[in-house]
């Protein structure tokens, strides 16, 4: 089953789970590890046993920490050391195996991946191999014929974009990832339609296609879930030649940084005196730091495309395969909230790990306590959709508002407090706030009174991050060889 939290969840709840109203009986994180209990002062290691014999245990350990990828290290523990072995059974070490072998295969994809984006191509240039899968497809707005954009159909999506190839299998192998994710935390209910995924690689391109919807906001992604479209911005044409422009302005001043400093060499008999050869380290120095920096821009352009891949995945696969059409739709709050938590979320072998409250957010939220301005709990629960949506200036601080508001509420039920399991969301349906008042079915789902919610939500916050105070696995020891 998928980990969504440590503590609560849609993971086996949600597929055969308890009574309505009855607390999880399923922890989230549902690895089972082998242990190896070692003698005094010496801690017990989780993992797989890959050896053991009269020299003592090779195990592949497994750390686990909320927030933070899997970290997975073979060690040696000498027999003195070894005080008793639980080991797994076979069906349950196949799925153990198994899992390890995934994450190590799909960082590899992932590492080779990303090394492409690390260096932009020249501009009018492309790939020359077409990956696997993916074909010349046409693009919405564009003349016929012209077939300038990349196609990729997956499972529950089809991919459409302009962006490089190179980026689009990244786009597709992303998307594979999280929409196999969902389906094992939310088993789809009814078969729809893929989604339709569209990436574009301009800002023109994505206001001509947000026209062309009828979405005209200034977010730079959205999700129509009457359609199953999903519509996502990059601007990655402007970036590339950007890009191109810095890193030839850089090589320039590297090549007449070197040659000054050869000619002054020449001219000091081959070696520089202190004072002259200090400045000249500092201007090598800074233009390596303004170059590094340089290249971050692409790396954190690429994590806020996944991030928004991510959460606008997160409506549509809700919309399209799990919610009942027409009358399952939840609330704006819950539905933004749960984007939210997804968006920084890891996967891992299928799985999707949201363990712990985005740092970035916490501070956010925590500040906006601290000045009196975070928005009620009871204006949250009926805030509508638009207010969600940037549409111009006067916008702008209601929709943060509103995003950090139901991104703590839904933190705080779901690492916090245990909650949020698929009959949780089928009564707080849009159809159910249609029978009772939202504040008054909140309270009825929650078993808590909206104002103790507040208190104690606000409490969390000023405290820790959601999910932070959980028991985390110790961190690995150095052992000696026998």
């Amino acid at each position: 089953m998928i980990l969504f939290s440590c503590y609560l969840l849609c993971t086996l709840a949600l597929a055969q789970g308890p009574a309505p109203g009855g607390p999880p009986t399923a922890k989230a994180d549902d690895w089972k590890l082998e242990v190896v209990h070692r003698k005094a002062p010496f801690a017990s290691l989780e993992g797989l046993v890959v050896r053991e014999d009269q020299f003592g245990i090779e195990l592949r350990q497994v750390i686990r920490k909320p927030g933070r990828p899997t970290f997975i290290i073979t060690i040696q523990i000498p027999t003195e050391q070894v005080e008793q072995v639980d080991l797994l059974d076979s069906e349950e070490r196949a799925q153990l195996m198994a899992r390890l072998d995934q994450i190590v295969t799909d960082r590899g994809k992932w590492f080779a991946r990303f090394k492409l984006l690390d260096k932009p191509l020249p501009i009018g240039k492309d790939l020359s191999d077409i990956p696997p899968n993916f074909e010349r497809a046409f693009w919405p707005g564009d003349q016929p014929g012209t077939n300038r954009a990349w196609q990729y159909s997956g499972q529950r999506f089809t991919l459409l974009t302009t962006v490089r190839v190179d980026i689009a299998e990244l786009c597709a192998l992303q998307l594979e990832q999280v929409f196999n994710a969902y389906e094992r935390l939310l088993p789809a209910r009814q078969e729809s339609g893929p989604v339709l995924v569209l990436v574009t690689s301009s800002v023109e391109e994505w206001q001509a296609l947000c026209k062309a919807k009828g979405h005209l906001i200034r977010n730079p992604a959205w999700c129509d879930p009457i359609s199953g479209e999903v519509g996502l911005a990059t601007d990655q044409v402007r970036l590339d030649a950007r890009m191109v422009e810095l890193r030839s302005l850089q090589n320039s001043q590297l090549t007449e940084l070197q040659v000054r400093g050869d000619e002054l060499r020449k001219a000091y008999g081959g070696k520089l005196p202190a004072e002259l050869q200090k400045p000249f380290d500092l201007s090598l120095k800074s233009l390596r730091e303004t170059a590094t920096r340089n290249e971050q821009v692409l790396r954190q352009e690429r994590d806020r495309l996944f991030a928004r891949m991510n959460h606008e995945a997160f409506h549509a696969y809700l919309a399209r395969f799990v919610l009942p059409p027409g009358r399952g739709m939840i609330p704006p709050w819950l539905n933004e909230g749960l984007a939210q938590i997804f968006e920084s979320a890891l996967v891992e072998a299928g799985e999707l790990r949201a363990d712990l409250a985005d740092p970035a957010r916490v501070k956010l939220y925590r500040a906006d306590i601290q000045a009196g301005t975070d928005l009620p709990l009871a204006d949250l629960l009926t805030l509508p959709v638009s207010k969600f949506h940037v549409t111009d200036n006067s916008s702008q601080e209601t929709s943060r508002q509103a995003y950090l508001t139901s991104w703590a509420l839904c933190s705080w039920l779901v690492l916090e407090k245990n909650r949020l399991r698929l009959d949780d969301l089928e009564k707080l349906s849009l159809a159910e706030m249609e029978k009772v008042p939202a504040q008054q079915n909140f309270e009825s789902v929650f078993a808590i009174t909206l104002a103790e919610a507040q208190t104690q939500m606000r409490e969390t916050f000023k405290k820790a991050a959601p999910g932070q105070r959980r028991n985390t696995p110790p961190p690995s020891e150095s052992i000696p060889k026998p």
